[in-house]
């Protein structure tokens, strides 16, 4: 299961081009992805779940700098 979490964190990411957020995965979500407190099971918390994925790269994003 853990590995499938992390595929759809890449998929977020790559989706939105940016860092995924607990909000894609809460209430409004799309139904066929799980909730943000499965990743809170299986890695202890959201920001544990992010951290294999390299997150410091996935926070590059095209947004001006103002």
């Amino acid at each position: 299961m853990p590995k499938e979490l992390l595929d759809l964190l890449r998929m977020i990411a790559k989706k939105e081009n940016r860092r995924p957020k607990t909000d894609d995965f809460g209430r409004n979500r799309d139904p066929n992805l799980p909730h943000f407190m499965a990743y809170y099971n299986a890695f202890g918390s959201f920001e544990n779940a992010l951290a294999p994925l390299g997150s410091a790269r996935l926070m590059i994003t095209n947004e001006p700098i103002y």
